[in-house]
């Protein structure tokens, strides 16, 4: 069983190819509630997450979804830049 505790992924979103940061991309975590955006340099942070194996989805207009799964743990920030 999954429970809510102080699990929390953060990290940055930039273009592939130029390494521009992406502003106002979704980021969430497939099968909950939630969800954020990135800020102006891309940066973003999902917190409050279920412990064990989540489904991260990047979504932003012109790029195609980005999904990768990651696996949190109590009372620790798990990076993840796309």
């Amino acid at each position: 069983m999954k429970v809510n505790t102080e699990a929390n992924i953060k990290g940055r979103v930039v273009d592939s190819k130029t390494q521009h940061p992406l502003s106002h991309a979704s980021v969430l975590v497939l099968g909950t509630v939630i969800t954020t955006t990135t800020d102006a340099d891309g940066h973003f942070m999902l917190r409050n997450l279920p412990v064990g194996k989540v489904i991260v989805e990047v979504r932003s207009a012109g790029y195609r979804a980005y999904k990768q799964e990651v696996t949190t743990q109590k009372n620790n920030t798990h990076e993840l830049n796309v």
